[in-house]
């Protein structure tokens, strides 16, 4: 029987992400692992930034602080393989565990290698997610607290999908009243229609067989 354990890294330890078939006590024991040479087949994999196969834990002696705690999760083998960003950076690990003393198959180390890279697609996207979201955070702080009214409009249907607080201030209207209002509201027929129209130039300047971001 094989485990399939994923770890990420976070500073100087692999934080254990999921291993949904494993005991609790082994989860909570290896929660967070150091990351350094000769601590488990994920701490060393970790460490090196390369594959790490251990086929017996049980004398191997990457596992010497762990054993007890191996034998008593019934762990005979453990195969780790390390997973980077673009920039070689260890992102974390993704390991196959059996009950019994195992060395990987060609295909079997194909396979450690192709899952590896979808944990790397993962943990990136999640990160990228997280760091969207804080980005997004931080200009929504800035644009609430401005004095300046900061408006955004979506195209090509040109309605409001965002008004600043500051709107009340100077307009006596909450951002709320305009999002529902057509463009000529805020800004005023003569210019609205000037925004109509540059809008328009710029978007068939594009539109152009020559344009350079074609």
């Amino acid at each position: 029987d094989s485990i399939i354990d994923l770890s990420a890294g976070l500073g100087g330890e692999l934080r254990h992400a999921a291993a949904p078939s494993m005991p609790p006590f082994w989860n909570q024991a290896i929660a967070r692992l150091p990351i350094a040479e000769g601590v488990g087949s994920c701490g060393t994999a970790a460490f090196r930034g390369e594959r790490v196969i251990v086929e017996n834990v049980a004398t191997h002696p990457y596992w010497g602080i762990v054993r007890e705690l191996a034998a008593r999760a019934g762990l005979g083998a453990c195969w780790s393989q390390p997973f980077k960003d673009s920039h070689g950076k260890v992102l974390g690990t993704f390991a196959i565990y059996h009950r019994r003393p195992a060395a990987p198959s060609a295909k079997e180390i194909q396979l450690i290698e192709d899952y590896a890279k979808l944990a790397q697609l993962a943990v990136e996207r999640a990160r990228l997610a997280e760091a969207l979201r804080r980005s997004e955070e931080r200009y929504r702080l800035i644009a609430d607290n401005c004095n300046d009214v900061i408006w955004l409009v979506d195209l090509p249907a040109l309605t409001f999908s965002y008004v600043s607080p500051s709107i009340q201030r100077l307009r006596g209207w909450t951002p709320e009243e305009i999002l529902d209002q057509p463009l000529e509201i805020l800004l005023g027929t003569e210019a609205a229609g000037d925004f109509r129209s540059t809008l328009s130039e710029l978007a068939s300047r594009l539109a152009a067989p020559d344009c350079p971001t074609r």
